[in-house]
């Protein structure tokens, strides 16, 4: 019986996942992301990438590429071309002049590329389902797949078509495989090629995923050295090689000059964050950055718009009001209680893994805390989506809590 209900159960949140992403409140950055997926038309049906328009070079840098090819490619199948997609967003523009003037996809375009990209946020379910199951076992895996469905900030972002359901695949992938790498005896060269696959689409899909990725591999070098198995430190640097090798595959960009197209894409994001900064204001201190933080790496509070201006047009209003009376999205009682829930878990599941002192367990440990740590001081603004990487970790620890709680109580 039971595997039939956990496969029915992880369908029934992928579903859920789905089945909200044509109702979720609009994000100018969707307008901007779909307009990019005209890359696919130019490298497999133009057969030509060069370009003369540097907002359009400039953006196959900053983005990823994972949404671009799989957005476009879905676009093609069904019947679309790079000539029916709609133009970027015009920041500073509002929401009727964007819309007036062909800024904003129309609704099938827009549905489409949303069910598309919401596809991979389904994908994340059973994979986080994995992850779970490794830290926490079979009830690790339950709690940790439905925290992963029912996040307000991930289904919010995950749901639009833009690069965040990618980056959470790929990045939950990459962690699923590294776990059991490090735990496995034998075939343990297939959990490393995935490993590297994994992470190579990741950091493909964002650059933030250096974010998890790099805690994750210093917490699997831990462990492999603490185990005394010095060798598979050269099998963790294939792994590291295998991703680089998907990463450039991905973003022809990169071919002709790797090394000074790195320091422009550094060059790029720091003048982005720069500029967000000076437009938008920055933590005052830091008891504000503390307080951003929990409020959306831990509490995990909805934040459907960054810039305020949006919050005084009609159609935005309109808009998060329908969702947040649909049923695909959580009660705010109910995401207060489960991010309670899950604070207490977590410390549980951390005090667990403390204990335990295996592979697995070190490299949890090890990804959880910095990826944490290193979200509450690099974030410089009350954004959301930026500890949106913090997420995955700290339902990890939860798993672990509920898994060391249900096996207590299996033993007494």
């Amino acid at each position: 019986m039971r595997r039939l209900l956990i496969p029915a159960y992880l369908l029934a949140l992928m579903a859920y996942t789905l089945l909200g992403a044509p109702s979720v409140p609009f994000h100018g950055d969707e307008s901007t992301l779909i307009f990019t997926t005209r890359d696919y038309f130019d490298q497999f049906v133009r057969r030509d990438l060069s370009t003369e328009d540097p907002m359009v070079e400039r953006l196959r840098l900053l983005d990823g590429r994972v949404q671009k090819y799989w957005g476009g490619f879905v676009h093609h199948l069904t019947g679309g071309s790079a000539e029916t997609l709609n133009a970027p967003w015009l920041w500073g523009a509002d929401y009727t002049y964007n819309l007036d003037n062909g800024h904003i996809p129309d609704e099938r375009l827009l549905t489409t590329q949303r069910l598309a990209i919401a596809l991979m946020l389904a994908l994340s379910v059973p994979v986080a389902y994995g992850v779970g199951a490794q830290v926490g076992g079979i009830w690790g895996g339950v709690l940790m797949a439905a925290l992963v469905a029912f996040s307000p900030n991930l289904l919010i972002n995950g749901r639009r078509a833009m690069m965040e359901a990618p980056l959470l695949l790929f990045s939950l992938l990459s962690v699923l495989a590294g776990l059991r790498w490090i735990a496995a005896e034998r075939r343990h060269w297939l959990w490393l090629i995935l490993l590297g696959v994994g992470a190579g689409m990741a950091l493909a899909s964002k650059h933030s995923a250096v974010l998890t990725l790099g805690p994750l591999f210093i917490g699997l070098g831990l462990a492999v050295t603490l185990q005394g198995r010095p060798r598979r430190l050269i099998s963790l640097t294939t792994a590291g090689e295998i991703a680089l090798v998907v990463f450039f595959a991905l973003n022809p960009a990169w071919w002709s000059d790797p090394l000074n197209t790195f320091d422009k894409v550094m060059n790029l994001r720091s003048e982005l964050l720069a500029q967000q900064v000076v437009a938008f204001g920055d933590y005052g201190d830091f008891g504000q950055q503390v307080a951003g933080y929990v409020t959306y790496g831990l509490l995990d509070q909805p934040q459907y718009f960054e810039v305020a201006e949006w919050g005084t047009w009609p159609q935005i209003a309109e808009q998060i009001a329908v969702y947040e009376s649909s049923p695909w999205t959580p009660p705010a009682w109910l995401n207060t209680a489960r991010a309670v829930l899950t604070l207490g878990l977590a410390l549980v599941g951390g005090c667990a893994l403390i204990r335990r002192r295996d592979g697995v367990s070190i490299t949890v440990g090890v990804w959880a805390v910095v990826t944490m740590i290193a979200a509450l001081f690099i974030t410089p603004l009350p954004w959301a989506r930026y500890y949106l990487p913090a997420l995955p970790p700290l339902y990890a620890l939860a798993a672990a809590g509920i898994g060391a709680l249900t096996q207590r109580r299996e033993t007494a």
